[in-house]
């Protein structure tokens, strides 16, 4: 047996976070369709939910799409019901979801100040200056 737990030796190919992550968010994206009754699901989503090395597109911007698009009653009964398991891990991944999302929204808000104060720096610069700049690099 492997360190990590596989019954093939060293050589396994383990699934790996990625997969975890792509049949979580298919399981998940079932669950909400299901709740919303949308239409059914196609096969390849049903695949993705069911084997851990299917392959294919992450589903989880139409899960976002789904879930962003819920009125405050269908939040409440289909993501944040706590006598079903699907929808606590549905609220599970709507709250990481959140919170990548809250960090990417910093990121970016980071990089325009950072793009902000180098056209500033830029603009007090002379224009022999800014040829030694670029020559520098």
């Amino acid at each position: 047996m492997s360190p990590n737990g596989g019954p093939y030796g060293d050589h396994c190919d383990c699934p790996t976070d990625t997969d975890r992550r792509r049949r979580r968010n298919a399981r998940v994206l079932l669950y909400v369709r299901e709740a919303l009754g949308v239409g059914p699901p196609d096969e390849h989503l049903l695949k993705q939910a069911t084997f851990l090395w299917a392959t294919g597109p992450d589903r989880e911007p139409e899960l976002h799409e789904l879930v962003s698009g819920m009125t405050d009653v269908e939040r409440e009964r289909i993501i944040y019901n706590a006598h079903l398991r699907d929808s606590r891990r549905a609220a599970d991944w709507w709250e990481e979801w959140q919170e990548r999302d809250k960090d990417r929204r910093r990121r970016e808000a980071a990089e325009r100040r950072k793009q902000r104060l180098r056209k500033q720096a830029k603009a007090k610069l002379t224009g022999a200056e800014l040829k030694a700049l670029k020559e520098e690099r």
